[in-house]
C-alpha cells in the first residue's frame, strides 16, 4: 500500500463526512477522482490491491495468533 493511500485511509477513517463521500461513489474510478481532488495521488489498482486479504492473513486473524496487520478500508 502506497504512503498516499495509507494517509488517505487514516484521514477518511477520522472523518465521517469523507466516509459518506467515498461510500457514495459508484465506481473505484470515482473514488480515485475524489482522492485526487483531496490531494492524494492513488490508482484504481491500489484500491483493488488494498481490498484483498491473503489466505495467510485470514488464517492469522482467525487463529488469533501472530503479529498480523490487516487493513480494513473504510473507503471501499
Amino acid at each position: 500500500m502506497s504512503e498516499a493511500l495509507k494517509s488517505l485511509v487514516e484521514k477518511v477513517s477520522a472523518d465521517e463526512n469523507l466516509q459518506k463521500q467515498f461510500k457514495a461513489c459508484k465506481t473505484k474510478e470515482e473514488q480515485v477522482a475524489l482522492a485526487k481532488d483531496l490531494g492524494y495521488n492513488i490508482t484504481v489498482k491500489e484500491l483493488e490491491d488494498a481490498s484483498k486479504v491473503s489466505d495467510d492473513q485470514l488464517d492469522q486473524v482467525a487463529g488469533g495468533y501472530g503479529n498480523c496487520t490487516v487493513y480494513v478500508s473504510v473507503i471501499f
